[in-house]
This record gives structure tokens, C-alpha cells and sequence, in this order.
């Protein structure tokens, strides 16, 4: 598979049927015969989060697989919903693609998810890492981006009032994505600004966001009411090997949230980046699947 691929790739939207019935889209970079990696997308984002990663699989003989969360892009909603469960869903999908051992890779919301995978199925699971991942709630919020302490708050109180504070920012996303570009950059670091405006296109033109909501906005706000609320595990159940990177300048999720994980993960490696911002999955992208 090429390095570049198209949003339109036919690899970026598959879907697989697990035994329950229920569908999981999921998209796949780098190389078919790769070493496996189970990617956990963002939020707001979808498995589009993938193209991030495409040049650096390629690179590394990484087979990328990354799927959409469960009410996200392709993927039938599953409610109710707790980070914990996401174990299950991605050990499915990995029994449905043959997968017996895979790596997991989780950044910033994904980041969560990826400590779930390691916590469940840490006899399946060959390394993880978390790249600027959200700590739970009681880590606090001071640091974090606006709109996801509001949101994650919000969704955890009245899932109702979380899609409709949603759904302004999906309909700016979908017919004004340039507006919508702006209004993500105002929050980044200078570093992530242009890491941004030269990132290829589906990155650069927030596809992963658009898609978040191509079945509304129930999805997201269930994505951000699990992040908020008890995981169903602490991170000090993760016995499984973490490493744990985070730019000093993010914006977004604070260095604090990786400073919380670190101290309680009973096995991580925390990998601080002096200068990097949010976007360590663009401008570091090679890094970290080298270390995975």
C-alpha cells in the first residue's frame, strides 16, 4: 500500500459484521503484511485518524489498522458505553482479520482506549503506547483544551445537551471546513499550527472530524460521556508495558494528564517532548511507531 493514500481510498473505509451483528468500520495504512497495529483514534475523529500514521507505516512495515468507535463513521452505535468495553469490540475485530497478536497505539482520546486494549487482553496485546492520551476525570481539568472540558462535563450530565452543543461544530465541519480548520488552530501551538499546514490533505482538511459524524452526533457525545465518567479499570490494573508520550507545549490534553498516568500505570515509560505539541501523531509519527 502506498505511503499517500486518498481519503476516498477504498482501504480507509472497510467494515467487518461481529458475531452480535452489530458493524465496525475500520480503515487500514502502511504495508498488508506489516507487523499489526491496533490504532484508537481521537475525539472528535473516526478511523480517518489513520492517515496521520500512512507515511510512517510504510515505513516501519506497519500494518495500521484503525477503527471507528462504536456510533462513529462506519460503526453501529453501542450503548450504553464505557471505555472498558472497548476490548471487546477491538478483540473482535482482530479475531475477524486473523490478528492473533497486535500492537495498540492510542492518542489523545484514543489514548484511553489504547490502555484499555493493554489492560483486557494483555496476552494479545505485544506493546502499547499513548501519545498524549486524556487521564480520567478525577486527574482534573486545568489544561485541557475548552471545548473538550466542557464537552466531556456536559455529555456526563445530559447526553441530550452534548449533541446539541455538537451539532453546530459537525455542520461547520461539513460545509465550512476551512472555518472549521481555523477555529482548531486557534488553539494549537505555533508547532502544530504549521505541522498542520503541511500535513497531507485528509489530515489537513479534518476528514477524521467530518466523519466523526456521518451518523449524527449521538457517537461522539457517548465517546466523550465514557472519557468522562469511571473507564470500568484504573490505570493501576494495566499491568502490560505503556509508553507514555506528551509534547510540553500541548494544549489540548495538559503534560499533567501524562505526568497522572505515568505515576500510576505500574509499567510505563514516560517520553516527555521538549517543544511538541498535541500533534505528536504528525510530527512524530516515525518516532513512535519506531519505538511501538
Amino acid at each position: 500500500m502506498s505511503a499517500v493514500v486518498a481519503p476516498s481510498s477504498p482501504a480507509l473505509s472497510r467494515t467487518v459484521t461481529l458475531a452480535e451483528g452489530r458493524t465496525v468500520g475500520y480503515a487500514e495504512v502502511g504495508t498488508q503484511a506489516g507487523r499489526a497495529v491496533v490504532y484508537c483514534h481521537a475525539t472528535p475523529a473516526s478511523r480517518l485518524d489513520a492517515l496521520l500514521f500512512a507515511q510512517a507505516a510504510a515505513a516501519h512495515d506497519v500494518r495500521l489498522i484503525a477503527p471507528d468507535r462504536p456510533g462513529i463513521g462506519l460503526s453501529d452505535v453501542r450503548a450504553p458505553w464505557r471505555v472498558g468495553n472497548w476490548a471487546a469490540d477491538a478483540a473482535a475485530l482482530a479475531d475477524a482479520l486473523g490478528l492473533e497478536r497486535f500492537a495498540v497505539l492510542g492518542w489523545s482520546g484514543g489514548g484511553p482506549y489504547a490502555l484499555a486494549c493493554a489492560w483486557a487482553l494483555r496476552d494479545r496485546v505485544s506493546a502499547t503506547a499513548v501519545v498524549a492520551g486524556s487521564a480520567p476525570a478525577e486527574a482534573g481539568t486545568a489544561g485541557m483544551a475548552p471545548a473538550d472540558r466542557v464537552l466531556e462535563g456536559l455529555a456526563r450530565r445530559s447526553p441530550a445537551a452534548a449533541r446539541a452543543l455538537l451539532a453546530p461544530m459537525a455542520a461547520v465541519g461539513r460545509r465550512r471546513p476551512a472555518l472549521a480548520r481555523r477555529a482548531v488552530e486557534l488553539g494549537l501551538p505555533a508547532v502544530d499550527r504549521t505541522a498542520l499546514a503541511q500535513a497531507p490533505a485528509g489530515v489537513r482538511d479534518l476528514a477524521a472530524f467530518r466523519e466523526a459524524f456521518r451518523r449524527g452526533t449521538r457517537g461522539v457525545a457517548l465517546d466523550y460521556r465514557a472519557l468522562g465518567s469511571p473507564w470500568g479499570f484504573r490505570p493501576e490494573d494495566v499491568a502490560a508495558r505503556v509508553t507514555v508520550w506528551q509534547g510540553e507545549a500541548d494544549r489540548t490534553v495538559p503534560p499533567a494528564h501524562a505526568d497522572y498516568l505515568a505515576a500510576r500505570l505500574p509499567r510505563a515509560r514516560l517520553r516527555r517532548v521538549p517543544g511538541g505539541g498535541h500533534l505528536l501523531a504528525l510530527t512524530h509519527a516515525n518516532e513512535i511507531l519506531g519505538d511501538l
